[in-house]
C-alpha cells in the first residue's frame, strides 16, 4: 500500500512539474498576477470603504481603480527612466575612445608595465590600450545597437500579450481573493482544507509584508543614491538615471548592488569625460564608489535584516543559502524568486511536515 502511494505521489509530482514546464509563461503570468494582488489588496480593501452619494464602491470598481494606479506608477517611472536611458547612449556613443584613454594613460601604462614584466613571458605583442579600443568599439558597434533594437521590436507583441495577461489575471484575482485558493484547495482532499487555510492566510501576510518591504527598499536605496551623488556635483539628470537603476537592480540579491555601483562609477565618469582632467575623474571615480559603498552598508546592516528577519522571519544566513542555492538553479531569475519560493515552502512544510524535526526548527519563527 506505501509502495502504491508513493509510486502514484511520483507520478503525480511529474506531471505536475511537467505541466509547469510545458505552461511556464502561463505560470509566470499567474505568478506576476499573485504579486500585484498581493501588494494591491490593501488598496482594494481601502477603496471599498469609501462612499459616492452614499454608494459604497464595489469590488469590480476597487480592483479596477487599484490596477490603473499601479500601471500608472509603471508607466510613469518608464517615461521617465527609458528617455534619460536614450539620452545618455547618446552622450556616450558620442565619445572619443582615444579621449577616453588619454584620460587614464598613467593607470594603463602601468598596467602594461606590470604585463610585460610579469606575464609576458613569451614576449607577445600585446597593448592593453588596443585591446581597450577594441572592446569599446564592439561594445558601441552601430549594427550591434541595430540588432538590439530589432529585438526589442520583435518582442513588443510577447510584451503587449504578457501585460493584457497579466493584468486580466491580476483584476479577478483582486476582485476575488480567494479565486486562486479555491483552485489550490481542488487539488487536495476535504481532509487537509483548514490546514490549506490556514497555510494560505500565513504565505499571503509575509508575501505582502515582503513584497512591501522590496518596494520600501528600492525607495531608500534611490533616495540615498541620489542625494550622495547630488553631493559629490553630478549632474541632475545624470543622477535620476543612476539611482532609479540602483534601485531597480538592488532587488537582484547581493548582485544587483554590485551592478548598480558599476553602472554608477562608469556613467558618471563618461558623461564627464570633457569637463574634467584625469586626477578630477580619478577622484570622481572614488566619490561613486564612496557613495554606493556607503548606501550599500546602509542596505546590509538597516534594510535588509529588516526584510528578511522581520517580514519573513528568517536567519539572514539561512536567506543567503537559499539566495546561492536558487541563483545555481535559476540564475538571476531565481535570485529574485528564491526568497519568495523558500517562504511558502517553509509554511507549507509547517502546516504538513511538522513533525520532523528539522522542519520545526527551521520553521519555529513562523
Amino acid at each position: 500500500m506505501n509502495i502504491a502511494r508513493l509510486l502514484k505521489c511520483l507520478v503525480g509530482v511529474t506531471i505536475f512539474v511537467t505541466l509547469i514546464w510545458f505552461f511556464s509563461p502561463i505560470v509566470i503570468y499567474v505568478m506576476l498576477a499573485s504579486v500585484i494582488a498581493l501588494v494591491g489588496r490593501p488598496m482594494v480593501t481601502l477603496l471599498m470603504k469609501f462612499k459616492i452619494w452614499k454608494i459604497r464602491i464595489s469590488k469590480g470598481v476597487a480592483a479596477l481603480i487599484t490596477l490603473l494606479l499601479i500601471w500608472f506608477f509603471v508607466f510613469a517611472f518608464l517615461s521617465l527612466f527609458i528617455p534619460l536611458l536614450i539620452t545618455e547612449i547618446t552622450i556616450i556613443s558620442s565619445i572619443d575612445p582615444q579621449l577616453l584613454l588619454s584620460h587614464f594613460s598613467e593607470p594603463l601604462n602601468s598596467i602594461q608595465a606590470f604585463y610585460n614584466q610579469y606575464i609576458n613571458y613569451a614576449n607577445e605583442t600585446f597593448s592593453v590600450k588596443e585591446l581597450i579600443l577594441d572592446r569599446i568599439a564592439e561594445t558601441f558597434n552601430i549594427s550591434k545597437v541595430v540588432a538590439i533594437l530589432s529585438g526589442i521590436s520583435a518582442a513588443l507583441g510577447n510584451i503587449v500579450i504578457a501585460v493584457f495577461s497579466v493584468t486580466f489575471i491580476s483584476f479577478f484575482l483582486l476582485r476575488d481573493r480567494t479565486l486562486l485558493l479555491r483552485v489550490i484547495l481542488l487539488l487536495f482532499p476535504e481532509n487537509r482544507e483548514a490546514e490549506i487555510l490556514h497555510a494560505s492566510n500565513s504565505i499571503n501576510q509575509l508575501l505582502r509584508r515582503y513584497f512591501v518591504g522590496v518596494a520600501l527598499q528600492s525607495t531608500f536605496i534611490f533616495a540615498l543614491v541620489f542625494i550622495g551623488l547630488t553631493i559629490v556635483g553630478i549632474d541632475l539628470s545624470h543622477v535620476m538615471l543612476i539611482s532609479s537603476f540602483a534601485a531597480v537592480i538592488n532587488v537582484i540579491p547581493y548582485v544587483g548592488p554590485l551592478i548598480g555601483a558599476l553602472f554608477g562609477v562608469v556613467v558618471g565618469v563618461l558623461v564627464n569625460l570633457q569637463v574634467y582632467d584625469q586626477g578630477a575623474l580619478l577622484y570622481l571615480m572614488l566619490y561613486i564608489a564612496i557613495v554606493f559603498a556607503i548606501v550599500q552598508l546602509i542596505d546590509n546592516f538597516i534594510f535588509q535584516p529588516y526584510i528578511f528577519s522581520t517580514t519573513v522571519k528568517a536567519h539572514p544566513l539561512e536567506i543567503f543559502i537559499v539566495i546561492l542555492m536558487s541563483g545555481f538553479i535559476g540564475g538571476v531569475l531565481g535570485m529574485i524568486v528564491g526568497v519568495p519560493i523558500y517562504t511558502i515552502l517553509r509554511v507549507v512544510a509547517k502546516e504538513f511536515l511538522s513533525r520532523y524535526r528539522f522542519i520545526r526548527k527551521i520553521t519555529q519563527s513562523i
